[in-house]
């Protein structure tokens, strides 16, 4: 215990200190409920996100504009969490940012095959700078997509980009190869977790398992319902390491032909969250609001471990993506029923 203490008695302080400053759950209404990007820039001034807004105040914000400040500000303060963390802590926090390679790598791939160029492929990249595990300026470089995977031969994803690309040649798309990249961010992930000891391994695993819950129920509701592939197929995609769902428990859902057969074909641990569930799109809506409880409830346990910095990086990284898609949302004109818009997280 004492080890502990030493251990985490700053980024523990550090962490409750910066989880004060995430907005409440008034804010997240006031903010929902806004009618235009103006009101909803003016009221989120006056939050945690001033310093960030002021610099870009007296010009028109577009999304594009906003978004890059908001991510700018997200790695930022995740690299001093970085700094904050003992050696174990940084590697598992350094693959959870891996899921952010992958989705600057996705994009890159569909931008090449695309046929865009590297200045309209850039804007679609999250700014990770040196947080960043990729050649990117290389990739942006390559003008196929043999070429890009050749250049990623330093990288965890080269072998497994390598042996799924026959089956995306022959499918003659890239989502063989997106699913790899996403399956093997997840995979360094669980390896990093294990590599821990004790609590820290106990608390990282509930996490990361009900991140890879999360995940799944996510895909598996977009690859089924909205994709329309296979039970079979689908099973196949999906990740391994919950802390809820096991393989079992996925094939059943997979399988339910209807949303009533999917509500009941959860385990007991979830069947009450989903009982409310009326359609599917809320399902990604549900998913994500019980990730957040979980994350919160880390802080009503014991402080000295590498969950509490982890909670608190995933529910600043939930609030970003928020305030990202509402305020997106209110570009559309139509914002009369933006309260259950899904906030996607990587992966």
């Amino acid at each position: 215990m004492i080890s502990r203490v030493f251990k985490y008695s700053f980024v523990q302080a550090w962490a409750r200190t910066m989880k004060g400053s995430l907005l409440t759950a008034e804010d997240r209404y006031f903010l929902q409920n806004m009618l235009t990007q103006a009101d909803f820039l003016r009221y989120l001034s006056g939050t945690a996100y001033g310093d960030l807004l002021e610099p870009l105040s007296g010009a028109k914000m577009s999304e594009a504009v906003f978004s890059s400040a908001l991510y700018d500000h997200f790695f930022s303060q995740t690299a001093r969490l970085l700094r904050t963390l003992p050696k174990d802590g940084k590697q598992l926090l350094t693959r959870l940012l891996l899921r952010y390679d992958a989705e600057n790598l996705k994009a890159i791939l569909r931008g090449i095959r695309r046929g865009l160029s590297p200045a309209q492929i850039t804007p679609l990249l999250y700014p990770l700078g040196a947080l960043s595990q990729l050649p990117v300026e290389s990739l942006l470089q390559a003008d196929r997509i043999s070429t890009a995977l050749d250049r990623l031969s330093a990288t965890v994803f080269y072998g497994p980009l390598m042996q799924a690309l026959a089956q995306s040649n022959v499918q003659q798309r890239l989502f063989p190869l997106e699913i790899a990249i996403d399956h093997t961010a997840f995979a360094h992930l669980r390896a990093d977790v294990k590599a821990l000891s004790g609590l820290d391994r106990r608390k990282a695993r509930d996490l990361i398992g009900a991140l890879v819950d999360a995940t799944n129920l996510s895909w598996l509701v977009r690859f089924r319902h909205v994709y329309a592939i296979s039970a079979e197929e689908c099973i196949n995609y999906l990740l391994a390491g919950g802390a809820h769902l096991t393989i079992r428990d996925l094939g059943r859902l997979a399988r339910a032909p209807d949303l009533r057969t999917f509500r009941e074909s959860m385990p007991a641990s979830l069947g009450a969250t989903f009982v409310a569930v009326v359609n599917w799109e809320q399902i990604q809506w549900v998913v994500e609001h019980w990730f957040i409880d979980k994350l919160h409830s880390v802080f009503t346990s014991d402080p000295f471990q590498i969950g509490l910095p982890l909670s608190y990086h995933l529910l600043k990284e939930i609030e970003v993506k928020f305030l990202e898609c509402h305020f997106s949302w209110l570009a559309l004109g139509d914002p009369s029923d933006t309260s259950g818009v899904p906030v996607r997280m990587p992966g």
